[in-house]
C-alpha cells in the first residue's frame, strides 16, 4: 500500500447510489452538487457538504488561516 493509497482512502467519501449499476462515471461536479451517470444513461444528482468547496476556495485564495479555522471547526478528519 502506497502513501497515495492511504491519502486517497482518508480523503474520499462513498455514497450509496442504488440502481446506478456498475462502472458509473461522474458527469458533473459543480460546487456541492455531483451528478453520476450510469452506463445506460440514468443520472443521479446528490450533494455533499459545502464545507469542502469553501476550504478549497480559501486555499486557492491564499487564505490559509481561514481554511485552518474552518477545518478545526468542522472536526472532520477528511479535511486534514
Amino acid at each position: 500500500k502506497s502513501l497515495h493509497d492511504d491519502l486517497f482512502s482518508m480523503a474520499s467519501e462513498s455514497i450509496d447510489c442504488p440502481g446506478i449499476g456498475k462502472n458509473p462515471r461522474i458527469a458533473n461536479f459543480a460546487k456541492a452538487a455531483i451528478t453520476v451517470e450510469s452506463n445506460d444513461g440514468n443520472k443521479i444528482t446528490t450533494v455533499i457538504s459545502p464545507v469542502f468547496e469553501t476550504i478549497h476556495e480559501y486555499l486557492l485564495s491564499n487564505k490559509w488561516e481561514k481554511a485552518l479555522h474552518l477545518c478545526r471547526f468542522v472536526e472532520n478528519p477528511k479535511v486534514w
